[in-house]
């Protein structure tokens, strides 16, 4: 190839390279660059409870809810917590996908008037791709009482007419919780709170003054109020059935366990002495064996009698004779006149009914006070109140029987032998 040829070659080779380097330019031009994928968060739609709620139960659900779809994969115990003060409380996650929620339930049962924070880390992403950027935080605080339950009678037990109510769920009397107690036949008065109101008390028992109805159901249920918030609790409908009117009745007498007394301003006791005495200046009482020891124990009726010295009674006295419940254990030595052991402020239980020289004391609310020191123990045994002076028991007389327990029980529910 002479020179002139290689020239011409190179000059073609020279103009195809540059008109490729224009094509390539030219397609640069055309094709707009990629720009890059900004991050949409997904909205809130509702957190429950709301922020800074107070006097939320403590059995409330949890959650968040937002206005689109999340990836599962980021939800979990990693992204999502529930915390008192800095501690993080076991909870389960979960998504539920239908309403686009996260949903948090704590594993353990939480505190009473404790203030929780809920959080979900900025990391929780769509199903797009897009986070939440920011950590989302709320706070609620928990209420001051919790659900009761049923505790005696157990629901659906067969029962005696004067079975004692107790409930839990927020541990023993308190002065800050009232308890309305409602019972009856009809399941959905008790329901509405429209049957008759038993008790209002801060007790977390009823003892019946009235019998249940013989061979009915008896349903009941209770409502708690919180003095210090207003808050209040309604308690499940429990119910039990009640003996036949017919049913089978056995006996028993109850021995005395022991006694005490002491007069104002002596320090004599009667625990050491040979007389019981009763009347305005008196404090006085009496123990039968009731131990708790008799747990099947279903009283269909009860009397205790006790009798007069002749010689030393005022026989006047008998007939303004009361039986009430203590308030406090008390020991039989250590009586005090117008001081412990007091009476239970509603414990009023019979008035004696007396017959010459015998006081007989026989009432439903002394047959349910017998049954449950029976059953469940913790009784306290019988207070004596009288406006008059009376001896009514002397233990060293051969001629006056020593005080009587007759207690009158369901044949299907034989009390054990010790306790005879």
């Amino acid at each position: 190839m002479n020179a002139a040829a290689k020239r011409a070659r190179a000059w073609l080779v020279a103009i195809g390279a540059a008109g490729a380097i224009v094509l390539a330019a030219g397609c640069g031009e055309k094709a707009s660059p990629v720009a890059p994928r900004t991050n949409t968060p997904p909205a809130v739609v509702a957190l429950f409870p709301q922020p800074r709620a107070t006097l939320v139960p403590y059995f409330t659900q949890i959650y968040a809810q937002f206005d689109h779809a999340l990836d599962p994969a980021t939800v979990d115990t990693t992204t999502v917590f529930l915390k008192v003060d800095t501690r993080r409380l076991p909870v389960r996650v979960e998504y539920i996908r239908i309403v686009n929620r996260i949903q948090v339930t704590p594993r353990v049962e939480l505190d009473l008037n404790r203030t929780y924070t809920v959080e979900i880390l900025g990391r929780v992403k769509t199903s797009d791709g897009d986070s939440l950027g920011q950590k989302l935080v709320w706070q609620f605080t928990t209420n001051n009482l919790r659900r009761m339950y049923p505790l005696t009678p157990v629901p659906g037990a067969l029962e005696g007419p004067h079975a004692l109510l107790t409930w839990g769920g927020n541990g023993g009397a308190q002065n800050s919780i009232v308890y309305d107690v409602y019972a009856g036949p009809d399941s959905v008065a008790v329901r509405n709170r429209t049957a008759f109101r038993r008790q209002t008390g801060v007790f977390v028992s009823y003892l019946p003054r009235d019998s249940w109805p013989a061979g009915e159901r008896v349903f009941w249920s209770v409502t708690a109020h919180h003095l210090g918030t207003g808050e209040q609790l309604e308690g499940p409908v429990s119910s039990f059935v009640v003996f036949p009117q017919d049913a089978p009745i056995d006996s028993m007498e109850v021995p005395v366990l022991d006694y005490g007394g002491a007069i104002a301003g002596s320090s004599q006791q009667f625990c050491t002495q040979a007389t019981i005495r009763s009347g305005p200046t008196f404090n006085s009482g009496i123990r039968f064996a009731l131990t708790g020891a008799l747990p099947g124990l279903r009283v269909a009726s009860a009397r205790v009698v006790i009798r007069a010295n002749p010689l030393s009674s005022q026989s006047p006295g008998l007939d303004v004779t009361y039986l009430w419940y203590a308030q406090n254990a008390w020991s039989n030595c250590s009586f005090a006149a117008g001081g412990a052991p007091y009476a239970e402020v509603n414990g009023e239980l019979a008035l004696g009914s007396a017959d010459e020289l015998a006081v007989t004391f026989q009432s439903p609310g002394l047959a349910a006070f017998i049954e449950a020191a029976g059953r469940y123990g913790g009784w306290h045994g019988l207070l004596l109140r009288a406006p008059v002076g009376t001896t009514i028991w002397d233990v060293n007389s051969f001629t006056v029987p020593r005080p009587s327990m007759m207690v009158y029980f369901y044949r299907p529910t034989i009390p054990s032998t010790d306790a005879r």
